[in-house]
């Protein structure tokens, strides 16, 4: 399979703080008319607007997470439309809680090779090496913490872990073929504003962005996952907008087969005793 290979990321237009445009302009910049259908942009968020990402430029420290309120990357999936990977029928059969049965899709009659796809992210602000780096890479280092090691203790570890297991923090996903984003994205960048109208963030040095098929700003709809958790495919009117997805179902879908260890232990039994040590509680 074909994969297109981009610049580096240093070659790319690129504003801090403005991933979907950033993200935007790669697309727009990169990416020939007959490849667009093998990409997808992705918006990472949650009802609450609290999603922990790893691996990230802005972290503090790689053990505790950045928390975005949303983030914008860019997956290609050489071989296959999102169209494709949305309807595989292990997809269509179990959901968004069941994993890739790579048994079952040999056996579905018509099934296409799915251990052929190679996906790739496109992530600006990822500190993992590789522009792109692989999904399976990504998943793994941006969806869960580093490995343990010396230089954290095992109570910072399950005092972080113990939150990330909150329902507010668990991440979900909105899928949008990259032609459509093209064609549809919108935003006048007020989100970047203060009250006062002084900017968050020095803004991009191009022009606002509007696609070519609407006249209205898009990208508050693009970032409003109230509803993330129930939806499964775009309302009716709002195509544009593409599909929510589970962290489960984005693996289903762009890597298959057993499913990673995200590295989030279950810490419930445990406290931190007085001396600062991590023991079982029963």
């Amino acid at each position: 399979m074909e994969f297109t290979q981009l610049p580096p990321r240093d070659a790319h237009a690129y504003a801090a703080c403005y991933c979907e445009e950033n993200i935007y302009k790669l697309v727009e910049g990169n990416i020939p008319a007959a490849s667009l259908a093998n990409f997808t942009v992705v918006f990472l968020s949650n009802s609450t607007g609290t999603i922990p990402v790893f691996s990230q430029k802005a972290q503090k420290t790689p053990l505790f997470p950045v928390i975005w309120d949303y983030h914008v990357v860019l997956v290609h999936h050489p071989g296959y439309t999102l169209g494709e990977l949305l309807q595989r029928p292990q997809m269509a059969d179990y959901g968004h809680s069941h994993h890739y049965n790579a048994e079952k899709a040999a056996g579905d009659a018509g099934a296409r090779e799915y251990a052929g796809l190679s996906a790739h992210v496109y992530d600006f602000d990822s500190t993992i090496p590789g522009f792109p780096c692989s999904f399976g890479d990504y998943y793994s280092q941006t969806f869960s913490p580093p490995p343990a090691s010396q230089d954290t203790s095992s109570a910072e570890r399950m005092v972080m872990v113990q939150a990330l297991n909150q329902e507010k923090f668990r991440r979900y996903f909105r899928l949008v073929p990259a032609s459509v984003y093209l064609d549809y994205f919108c935003s006048e960048r007020g989100h970047m504003k203060n009250e006062d109208g002084s900017w968050k963030a020095v803004p991009p040095p191009w022009p606002v962005i509007k696609g070519s098929k609407t006249e209205k700003e898009t990208f508050v709809e693009y970032i409003d996952f109230k509803e993330c958790e129930e939806v499964k495919k775009g309302d009716e009117g709002k195509e544009h907008l593409g599909v929510f997805v589970s962290e489960e179902t984005l693996w289903d879908m762009f890597h298959g087969g057993e499913p990673l260890n995200t590295g989030i232990p279950d810490f419930s039994n445990y406290r931190i005793s007085d001396m600062g040590a991590v023991e079982a509680t029963s």
